[in-house]
């Protein structure tokens, strides 16, 4: 099989952004294209996507694609704060994309010109959470005024756009566990944040309608989305003008987004959408 890829590295701490754990497999001969996989509530860069990492490298059509597997606190930071980091680090990719990989190998055995190397396109995996960071994300880039977001596109797995069971299921609890419950919430405003009936995902869906009606804004309505058949965490109903669903027979939650040798559904997907 040809090395189409350079070993995967993590981001420097001063190239970061205030990501965390993010690392990134550079294309040896690059198109200007890159895949950046966004984790969900309490996931991690490279974990989440469990095999993705490896089943791309030497896939037909990923040749010239970077990956970058992205890492944020999934867990204690809300959706707002993560969206706004998310988006100074695309900005920062798009504009200026050699002050992220440039530090990573050397520009001449990266084939890439320091002056003129820019990504023509990013297309965002994101599982659940993620799903609802990057529209958040693309719609606050969108409304500041970049250009960019008309460069992306978006593949779903299991997205948390219309909320998450387990908000409902904390929201019942009493006695001690309510205590448990009640710390927990506190920690972690996402617990509120992704309840069905949330104002934070209203507002998501509200703007993100009022945003795409006019046509001119199509990068935040997702190219594919993907369900698991045993999904007990998210609820599984579309999204403003989002596609009908892809379902993954067998699937769950958290397996909807690591293909292996006998489920090549998520790699499939993701490769429909390039």
């Amino acid at each position: 099989m040809a090395l189409t890829h350079y070993p995967d590295v993590g981001l420097h701490p001063e190239d970061a952004l205030g990501t965390k754990g993010t690392r990134v497999t550079l294309s040896r001969e690059p198109n200007g294209k890159a895949i950046l996989f966004v984790h969900g509530y309490g996931g991690s860069a490279i974990n989440t996507w469990k095999r993705f990492d490896k089943m791309l490298l030497g896939e037909r059509g990923f040749e010239g694609y970077d990956f970058f597997f992205y890492g944020y606190d999934g867990r204690y930071s809300t959706t707002e704060f993560s969206a706004g980091i998310l988006c100074a680090f695309l900005d920062r990719l798009f504009r200026q994309p050699f002050s992220i990989i440039g530090p990573l190998v050397p520009i001449t055995a990266a084939g890439r010109d320091l002056d003129g190397f820019r990504y023509q396109q990013v297309i965002l995996a994101a599982h659940s959470l993620g799903a609802v960071i990057c529209r958040r994300c693309l719609l606050s880039a969108h409304r500041k005024g970049h250009d960019w977001p008309s460069r992306t596109s978006m593949v779903l797995y299991a997205p948390a756009h219309k909320g998450a069971r387990v908000s409902e299921l904390l929201r019942m609890a009493d006695g001690f566990l309510g205590y448990l419950v009640t710390s927990a919430r506190y920690n972690s405003p996402l617990i509120d944040e992704l309840a069905p009936d949330s104002d934070a995902l209203k507002t998501l869906l509200a703007q993100t309608i009022e945003t795409t009606s006019s046509g001119d804004a199509r990068f935040l309505v997702a190219q594919k989305v993907a369900i698991a058949e045993r999904e007990k965490i998210v609820v599984n109903l579309r999204f403003g003008n989002d596609p009908e669903p892809t379902p993954f027979p067998g699937s769950d939650h958290c397996s909807v987004c690591k293909p292996n040798d006998k489920f090549v559904a998520p790699l499939d997907l993701l490769k429909n959408a390039i």
